[in-house]
């Protein structure tokens, strides 16, 4: 999964850019998670869409300390995606799709989400009403 490049035209220091799931992906193992490209830009800021197609991303397990999730964190869209598996070992800022989550999820289902850690918040915290199985513990 990339993203195109963005769009060099921006405007307010907004920049755009977008990824389509192609296919499943059956990760299998630990996965680090997807870095928002702030950085990247020299700190303009960058609203992504991730278009998981009626795709699944399968068999995560994040490990570490906060910003954990498919993505470190994310603003923009993300629809159509399905997450199943998954497991979250951290501190804080834990969710599915982003520790950090800024926008809008359409049509996407998270099954089978186990989170582990201090502060769970975030996306977490309307976990719930998108997907049909969690288990979410505070230690």
């Amino acid at each position: 999964m990339a993203f195109e490049n963005p769009d060099n035209t921006a405007s307010n220091g907004m920049y755009r850019c977008s990824a389509k799931l192609m296919c499943d992906i059956d990760v299998r193992g630990e996965w680090t998670p997807i870095r928002y490209p702030k950085s990247y830009l020299g700190g303009d800021f960058v609203s992504m869409t991730l278009d998981g197609n009626g795709k699944k991303i399968t068999n995560l397990t994040v490990n570490g300390d906060a910003y954990l999730g498919l993505f470190n964190m994310y603003y923009g869209t993300v629809k159509d995606l399905t997450i199943e598996n998954m497991t979250i070992n951290g501190t804080y800022d834990l969710g599915a799709i982003a520790g950090s989550f800024c926008g809008n999820i359409l049509n996407c289902n998270v099954n089978n989400l186990k989170i582990k850690g201090y502060k769970v918040d975030t996306y977490a915290k309307t976990i719930d009403s998108l997907q049909s199985y969690y288990d979410i513990s505070m230690q």
